[in-house]
């Protein structure tokens, strides 16, 4: 209702303003197709301070009016008798109609231009947040302090895939469904509200692709170091049991080829054989204790 009121001050005043340049150009001898001009340019102000076109319009049809009122003869009648002014005055409709439509064309273009400057420097801003965010847990709370900061609207952020409706939008990364917002405001949204919060999505997409990559290279690397070291062990533990095997294998082979040994040679071999399989015995006994340590069976103290 204020609005509309400004709008009239402003219609009122600006045709106050026509009507009196246009007398005084009138005393001072200026031809009436010269006069016209004030007329048009009191219907372009009138068509940008004002915002809509139904102004421009009425401003174009009061300004012919007077004109036809003043300037036309007989003046002081909106009778036409010159087919001339009937065509300058044809002429003044068009070019009114044709700027009205211009000017607000123009302002609703400036409109939509500061919307989406104004969202733009909101997504910005929620990409400055995500930037050097690491967590997912710590991006799914950014992502719900900005919305309710941007819109005033609460929003549940989850990983969890649900069916988008018009509550739910979808978390989408790099051609996979990464979560959701759920909207838990029951009131309805607008247009502006609605592209804030797809938008949303869209940039806590990236982080969540970002991050959920940056987690799945780090299993890999764990994968790749833990299987290093499981080949290294391998290797340690063939050389530990190869040891005391040849050793087994050697004293063996001369207890079994050499008839002349004395009590005390087979005593000895057999000794050796003994430390050896006990040596294994060993080995054998910590790979098991190894195995249970990282299964959690064995606790180390």
């Amino acid at each position: 209702m204020k609005e509309k009121l400004r709008y009239l001050v402003y219609f009122g005043i600006i045709i106050s303003i026509e009507l009196f340049c246009s007398l005084t150009l009138n005393s001072m001898g200026i031809r009436k197709e010269n006069i016209l001009m004030v007329f048009i340019v009191g219907v372009l102000l009138i068509s940008t301070f004002t915002k809509g076109y139904f102004y421009g319009l009425l401003a174009s049809i009061v300004s012919v009016l007077c004109f036809n009122f003043l300037y036309i003869d007989p003046n002081y009648d909106f009778h036409i008798s010159d087919p001339n002014d009937f065509m300058l005055i044809l002429f003044f409709l068009m070019t009114s109609v044709i700027a009205c439509s211009l000017t607000d064309r123009f302002q609703k273009q400036i409109i939509i231009s500061k919307k989406n400057e104004g969202i733009s420097k909101q997504l910005y801003s929620l990409s400055e947040r995500l930037l050097n965010v690491s967590g997912i847990e710590y991006i799914l709370l950014k992502g719900n302090q900005y919305i309710e900061e941007s819109i005033q609207i609460k929003t549940n952020i989850s990983l969890e895939i649900k069916e988008e409706s018009k509550n739910v939008i979808p978390i989408i990364g790099m051609n996979r469904v990464l979560g959701s917002i759920e909207i838990l405001s029951h009131q309805g949204l607008n247009e502006d509200q609605m592209i804030i919060i797809k938008a949303a999505a869209n940039q806590l997409g990236n982080a969540l692709e970002r991050e959920l990559t940056y987690l799945e290279q780090e299993k890999i690397k764990v994968a790749m170091e833990r299987e290093h070291m499981l080949n290294s062990m391998l290797r340690s533990i063939s050389h530990d049991l190869r040891t005391p095997l040849t050793g087994i294998v050697g004293a063996s082979q001369l207890m079994m080829n050499q008839d002349h040994l004395t009590n005390e040679d087979v005593y000895s071999l057999a000794k050796d054989i003994h430390d050896q399989a006990h040596w294994l015995t060993q080995i054998v006994e910590n790979i098991l204790n190894m195995s249970k340590i990282e299964s959690g069976n064995l606790v180390f103290e």
